[in-house]
């Protein structure tokens, strides 16, 4: 086993402590101090030195001592040092914490943070590999359940604690407590699922079939007395009957349809239809031999003159535009000249200086006289290239102006003369177009001809109307007596699948209660094996301790087990223990995982004052006393 004692611990400027100095010697001590005198900050340096926490395994907390008011305070630096007995060698770790400052412009310092200092046997180390050292010596998660009285039973949570215990007490898993014997019938159905798993399936599908089971004599019921209600027997010999009925007189309705006189009558029809379509179309021929087209002179001017009148509307407001344009640049121009009048009258009136208001110097207002005179020169010039740029398109705008009024002019005067062409311009004359000679005598007799045949067959088409109508009512009455035969034997089937369901329906109400059995014979062997792993897994636990015992199954109202992990001492709840017995609590639980984890470290028994005899312990305790009297933290080893 590995054994770790301290030696020394000495703490500088940490949190309330100014300077102490512990010489332990590697022997058990007791630390008496009134209330904040320090005594748990010697546990939080301890912690802060191995692993950069406080006791309670925070990072972020007031390393720094405080003033009056609560600041920080500036420059010092806390550090925190010990001297440890490993197995026989002394191994000495040192932790500094030093403010950063940075210089800024002007050389003035300014504080950026903080940075931590490590030493091992007095050689600097970065801080990855100190604590690569500090978890190879020992790992933080242990050295905490190895400290503190309360880190175990209390300030860790019940699932890692059991984790712990289950671990350290060498726990059958439940597959391996199935393969006892009496548990054979089990194993061979719950597969690859827990035991807790496979009872809340069972539960699940006894529920389900309970309930699928509970409606099956209602169903039953219901078939029964539906069967009762049908026929039993049915004679398929007038079905056949009716339906040859029914074949015939849909043939001779066909029949009907399909009359060679009528559709000859029909023909007949089509054929003079056609004839007169193709008379009707050789006059349609000869008429349009007689179109001559005739050129109406008129149209063209008329045409031509809506041409012109929008040729120059468009003309018109082009040279409107132009106009516009021409005497915007008149007032552009007019402008550019007042501006260059102003600037060539401006004046050099000397200068100042723009930070103080001075009179510049000498040397300095000859330079400032030339850059005035330069800007000024740059201004006028500038202004000039401006109004040239705004005569050349001025200039443009009037000679684009003139040929537009120009051609206004050329349209109005070809306008009147084709308005008076047109007034003088007479209408070409209509041609008469004629028919055919004989074309009115071929249509009539055509005509008359369809008449006749079309009255031939409304004659037909009368009687096969009412032969129609007499075949359609007999087949209606044989279809409705089909029918009724058709419903007859539809429920005899239907009889018939009912019985068939009856006797299905049966044989599942066995299944089902069969297999509720089944189940009921499962959950049985369940019960079973949870009252086993109970009496295994609490007892393979809680022999390892000697005053705490450790609950680790409660179970709900539906009989299933739920995991826990709850101490206890003769049956009282750890958070129900007076605090003596907490600590004790917390001894007897750190004795046990030290033997477990193979490891001693330095105990810390915090409020030891409420503890008149500690659970003896082979490892160095340090006892934390509330003493009013010791102003001063006061050592006794």
């Amino acid at each position: 086993m590995k054994e770790i004692k301290i030696i020394t611990l000495d703490i500088e400027n940490f949190k309330g402590i100014r300077s102490l100095k512990l010489q332990l010697h590697g022997r058990s001590t007791a630390l008496y101090g009134d209330n904040a005198t320090g005594k748990s900050s010697v546990y939080d340096a301890l912690t802060w030195l191995l692993f950069g926490k406080d006791s309670r395994g925070n990072t972020k907390f007031s390393i720094k001592p405080l003033d009056a008011d609560g600041n920080t305070t500036p420059g010092v630096m806390p550090t925190v040092s010990t001297t440890l007995n490993v197995n026989g060698s002394i191994v000495s770790l040192r932790k500094i914490l030093r403010e950063k400052w940075e210089k800024h412009r002007g050389g003035q310092e300014r504080y950026a943070g903080n940075t931590v200092d490590y030493f091992v046997d007095d050689v600097p180390m970065k801080e990855r590999d100190y604590k690569a050292y500090i978890t190879e010596l020992v790992p933080e998660d242990i050295f905490r359940a190895l400290t503190s009285t309360y880190h175990f039973c209390r300030d860790i949570s019940w699932k890692e604690r059991r984790t712990i215990l289950f671990d350290l007490a060498c726990v059958e898993s439940d597959a391996q407590l199935l393969k006892s014997p009496q548990f054979d019938a089990l194993r061979a159905e719950i597969g690859n699922r827990t035991v807790e798993d496979f009872r809340a399936m069972l539960a699940q599908k006894r529920k389900d079939m309970n309930s699928k089971l509970n409606l099956l004599p209602a169903r039953i019921d219901e078939c029964e007395k539906q069967a009762s209600d049908l026929p039993a027997t049915f004679d398929p010999t007038q079905q056949t009957v009716l339906s040859a009925k029914i074949a015939d007189l849909r043939g001779q309705l066909a029949a009907l349809d399909n009359s060679e006189a009528r559709n000859a009558k029909r023909n007949e029809i089509r054929a003079a239809e056609l004839e007169l379509q193709a008379v009707k179309a050789e006059n349609d021929q000869h008429r349009r031999s007689q179109d001559i087209p005739v050129v109406n002179r008129r149209d063209e001017i008329q045409r031509a003159i809506y041409r012109l009148e929008s040729t120059r509307r468009r003309t018109v407001a082009e040279a409107e535009q132009r106009r516009k344009s021409i005497a915007d640049a008149d007032e552009q121009l007019n402008e550019y000249r007042a501006r260059w009048k102003a600037t060539n009258a401006e004046q050099y009136t000397g200068g100042t200086c723009p930070t103080c208001g001075q009179t510049l110097p000498e040397d300095m207002e000859e330079a400032a006289r030339r850059n005035f005179d330069a800007r000024k020169k740059k201004s006028l010039a500038q202004l000039v290239s401006d109004s040239d740029y705004i005569k050349q398109r001025q200039n443009a705008d009037k000679e684009s102006l003139t040929g537009l009024r120009k051609a206004v002019g050329d349209i109005d005067a070809e306008l009147n003369a084709l308005r008076h062409e047109l007034e003088t311009a007479e209408a070409p004359q209509e041609i008469a177009i004629e028919d055919l000679p004989d074309y009115m005598e071929r249509c009539v007799k055509i005509e008359e001809y369809i008449a006749d045949l079309r009255t031939e067959l409304e004659a037909w088409d009368n009687y096969a109307g009412e032969e129609r109508s007499r075949l359609r009512d007999e087949m209606h009455r044989v279809e409705q007596e089909k029918a009724a035969q058709d419903a007859i034997a539809a429920n005899v089937k239907m009889r018939e699948s009912l019985e068939t369901r009856i006797s299905e329906l049966e044989q599942e109400r066995q299944a089902k209660a069969a297999y509720i059995e089944h189940i009921d014979e499962l959950v049985d062997m369940c019960e079973d094996f949870t009252q086993y792993k109970v009496e295994r897994v609490s007892a393979a636990v809680n022999g390892r301790f000697h005053l705490v015992s450790f609950r680790l199954f409660t179970e709900a109202i539906n009989g299933s087990l739920s995991d826990c992990c709850d101490p206890l001492v003769d049956g009282v709840p750890y958070s129900d223990l007076n605090s003596a017995m907490q600590i004790n609590a917390g001894l007897d639980c750190i004795h046990t995982l030290s033997e477990f984890y193979g490891v001693s470290v330095p105990l810390f028994v915090d409020n030891a004052e409420s503890v008149t005899r500690l659970y003896n312990l082979e490892t160095q305790v340090i006892r934390l006393v509330v003493s009013e009297e010791d102003k001063e933290l006061r050592c006794i080893v």
